[in-house]
């Protein structure tokens, strides 16, 4: 019987099984991209938000080096002094307003603490308060002296923390130098990085996570949550020592000192942390630190494991209407199917009723396969009906054939006798036929000899003709890029014209450039230099131009030369080609005579091998007729026996077709 609930099982088992597989790795696809973008979209707003604070620093730091750049390119500051030359010497009258202008600048940014100034000469120590009193004290000393010298430009050293009044600052200094290029000394001043301190401290990610700032040699400028005593007496590798709970700063350190922008994972204040740093630089003055963020990793996994806990619930509710809708489907699908296979039962049960249709119950694929069914069945009961009447007419038949073998049978003997006859007949004509084909066949393969030496002759010609064409195509190729390389020099030689020109023009400029210098006095010396550099330089150029012109006229001429001697080889070449045309149209001619004999004696051959072979045929038919003569007579006897057999057999297949019930 029909088995509906494993029908249930072939159905749903592999859909769901497939539905499933294929949601969950949907599910884990998604779950994969969105944590990806997540990563992503974390790295590239923090980063950013990282560069735009990274920018605000920098800009800070620029703009209090213009004020250092601005204040000590006074001409009256550097007159003053230029002319001071003896320590603990007489200040003169204008000191006070020296100092005043130092007052001035204080006054006008909060954040600037001090504006100094180290004389070159007497190693003295000039500020907003005055001339510095100690006696044994010298600014050529100190260390920040040196390293200014070192830089040679405007720079911010390395910030300091005063115990004093819990302040960080840093010095903006540089060399000041009369106008011949002599140090007159040291300027600069001392600023607060207070504001720089607060860029950092409100440097978040979504209002979460920890920045930090670090000078050129990686010690800790701000990291808000170590006291600035301490943080600025270590650099960032000794976070890990400072804070039990903390580790990876090392990698941190060595990877931000490797490259200037990057991200290491390490733990901080016992929770993992993905830190990202940015440089933060600046040309005037000199600036080349790193900022950098603390984002704790759980911004970047919640998200995430959020939209992972979505996506398998999803995946689960969608399971869910599958199975639901995949079981009402089977369900409607398997009951027409259960109806079918007990009716099918029946009717194979029932001594083969062929009398009985299927039920036809629903419209859909079921319902047309019990139609075809019932057709198919219809077609059956036409076909035994017809096998009934046929059998009873091929019985009667089979009896009439009979008697007809009989007298078959003794006309297949005597024609048998007739072949035998003509076969002797036909053997001798083909016996004269071959010696004919034997002289035939001698004129042929001396028709083909000849031939063959024709065409061997030929083909050497047509090689040799082919070959002298090639080298033709390459002379003429060759020729043609001769004409390609002439017009190029002729392109070099007005370009070596316009050098010349231009350099006479450079010359020109130069001289009135040296005239202009003269009348400048000592301001236009610098230029006066720079004058003579491009006569030089001119004049260099019109040698280097001057070669190159010979030698392109040296190349030229001896491209000419090439050229005579290119069109001599290909006018030998041409009329060697020519010779060749000729001789393989010769070669031509000669081979067609031959082989229109040949073709000649061919056809003769063929015509008589033709002919002995039809002769040979013909003798196979006539004793292939006899023994088909003979084969005819004993399968008409061994047919009237099959013929017996046959009669037996269609009584047998009407009485068995009798058996089924078709009316």
């Amino acid at each position: 019987m029909f088995n509906r609930r494993t029908v249930d099982n072939k159905i749903l088992f592999p859909v769901l099984l497939w539905t499933g597989l294929l949601l969950i790795l949907s599910s884990i696809s998604a779950v994969l991209y969105m944590r990806k973008n997540a990563r992503e979209k974390v790295h590239s707003e923090s980063m950013a938000l990282i560069r735009l604070n990274a920018g605000s620093i920098s800009g800070y730091f620029t703009s209090r080096g213009r004020v250092v750049t601005t204040f000590f390119d006074n001409p009256f500051l550097i007159d003053y002094f230029r002319s001071y030359r003896q320590r603990a010497g007489a200040l003169g009258p204008v000191f006070p307003a020296i100092t005043r202008c130092f007052q001035n600048v204080l006054d006008s940014d909060t954040t600037i603490e001090s504006i100094f100034f180290a004389d070159e000469s007497t190693g003295e120590y000039f500020d907003e308060e005055g001339r510095y009193a100690d006696a044994g004290y010298s600014a050529k000393n100190r260390p920040w002296w040196k390293r200014t010298l070192e830089q040679n430009r405007l720079y911010c050293g390395s910030p300091d923390f005063d115990i004093a009044d819990s302040t960080i600052s840093a010095s903006i200094l540089m060399p000041i130098r009369e106008s011949g290029g002599q140090v007159l000394g040291v300027g600069g001043i001392d600023i607060l990085i207070t504001t720089v301190s607060s860029i950092v401290e409100t440097t978040r990610y979504q209002g979460k996570g920890q920045a930090f700032l670090t000078d050129e040699q990686g010690r800790m400028v701000c990291f808000p949550g170590i006291p600035p005593s301490v943080s600025m007496l270590h650099d960032l590798s000794a976070v890990d020592s400072l804070l039990p709970s903390s580790s990876g700063f090392k990698r941190l350190a060595a990877a931000m000192g490797r490259s200037d922008e990057g991200s290491v994972t390490l733990r901080w204040d016992g929770k993992r942390h993905v830190a990202l740093f940015v440089p933060v630089r600046a040309e005037s003055p000199y600036l080349n630190w790193k900022l950098g963020l603390l984002i704790p990793e759980r911004t970047i996994t919640s998200p995430v494991r959020r939209l992972t806990w979505i996506s398998l619930i999803s995946a689960l509710a969608a399971i869910l209407l599958v199975f639901v809708a995949v079981s009402a489907v089977v369900h409607r699908t398997v009951r027409p199917l259960q109806a079918l296979a007990r009716r099918l039962d029946e009717m194979a049960n029932h001594e083969g009723d062929l009398t009985q249709d299927l039920p036809v119950e629903t419209s859909d694929v079921i319902g047309q396969t019990a139609r075809n069914f019932n057709l198919f069945i219809g077609q059956i009961r036409n076909l035994l009906r017809r096998v009934l009447d046929n059998t009873r007419d091929l019985v009667s038949r089979t009896e009439h054939l009979q008697h007809q073998s009989e007298s078959i049978s003794e006309g297949a003997r005597l024609m048998t006798r007739q072949a035998q006859l003509a076969a002797v007949t036909s053997d001798q004509m083909m016996r004269s036929l071959d010696e004919i084909a034997l002289g035939v066949t001698r004129v042929v393969d001396a028709s083909i000899r000849s031939n063959r030496s024709v065409i061997d002759g030929e083909s050497m010609v047509g090689q040799r003709r082919n070959r002298m064409k090639e080298t033709l195509d390459q002379v003429t190729q060759i020729s043609g890029e001769m004409e390609k390389l002439y017009s190029v020099s002729q392109d070099l030689t007005q370009a070596v014209d316009a050098i010349k020109e231009i350099t006479g023009q450079v010359t020109i400029l130069a001289m009135n450039a040296s005239i202009e210098a003269v009348r400048a006095g000592e301001h236009g010396q610098a230029f006066s230099v720079i004058a003579e550099e491009i006569q030089n330089l001119s004049g260099r150029a019109q040698e280097s131009n001057q070669r190159t012109f010979s030698v392109i006229q040296d190349f030229r001429k001896r491209l000419d030369g090439f050229r005579g001697q290119l069109q001599t080889v290909r006018d030998r070449i041409t009329d060697e080609f020519a010779s060749s045309e000729e001789m393989h149209r010769t070669f031509e001619s000669v081979s067609e005579t031959v082989g229109r004999t040949a073709s000649a004696a061919e056809d003769m051959k063929n015509q008589t091998e033709h002919q002995s072979k039809a002769l040979r045929e013909i003798n196979q038919n006539i004793q292939s007729i006899s023994e088909a003569c003979d084969q005819i007579a004993r399968g008409i006897l061994e047919s009237f026996t099959e013929i017996t057999a046959v009669t037996n057999r269609v009584k047998d297949l009407s009485e068995s077709a009798d058996a089924f019930r078709v009316e």
